[in-house]
């Protein structure tokens, strides 16, 4: 089980909470017509607003590592993860929304990439994303092979759950995953399962 940092927990829990720390995470100029006392608790709203921001990171690579982190490693022992250099290569050269590793990208895009070099194979995109207002976690893929195709993971027979966002992605449909927004925990083991049985396909294609 992984749990809901206190501070994400508040964030979602209210959607005034939401709006106040959108601003102080948008902007963390201090209004000058603030009075010095005003100043110094704008100030420790905005290190609140950070912290909930870092925790939210940490949340997302959490699950990520608990899914993809663990599956790609178990079922293709070559590949290596790429470094934050790396995925921001990835990112220009082949797809742009694969947000880099930084608290401000997985923040913003409310999503995590591993971007994982495999040998004799090319590289494989994974990512873990919330999605219908941060309700659902949702899961996606792809093999990036030597000539710059993802023909591999497109033809690979995968379960009702999976599908195809029509931009060479494979990914889960809406409704196939529990709702992790609300909870005080979440479990990672239906996302793990998803994971593993696209990396047990793809592991066995040739």
């Amino acid at each position: 089980m992984i749990e809901i940092p206190e501070s994400v927990a508040f964030y979602w829990g209210d959607p005034l909470n939401r709006i106040a720390v959108d601003t102080l995470v948008a902007s963390s100029e201090v209004p000058p017509d603030l009075s010095l006392g005003e100043a110094e608790r704008f100030a420790l709203a905005g290190l609140a607003a950070h912290r909930i921001r870092v925790e939210y990171a940490s949340l997302l690579r959490a699950l990520w590592a608990a899914t993809w982190g663990e599956t790609v490693r178990a079922h293709l022992p070559g590949a290596q993860l790429l470094d934050y250099d790396g995925h921001r290569a990835f990112r220009e050269e082949v797809d742009t929304e694969c947000a880099d590793l930084s608290v401000a990208e997985v923040w913003a895009a409310k999503a995590v990439c591993g971007v994982f070099a495999v040998p004799g194979r090319g590289r494989l995109f994974t990512r873990l994303a919330l999605v219908e207002g941060e309700q659902e976690a949702t899961l996606a893929f792809y093999l990036w092979d030597e000539e710059d195709s993802t023909t591999v993971s497109d033809c690979l027979a995968l379960g009702p759950a999976w599908g195809d966002d029509g931009e060479d992605r494979r990914v889960t449909l809406s409704g196939a995953l529990p709702q992790v927004r609300g909870q005080e925990g979440f479990d990672p083991a239906p996302l793990a399962a998803l994971a593993q049985e696209a990396m047990r396909a793809l592991a066995a294609t040739p």
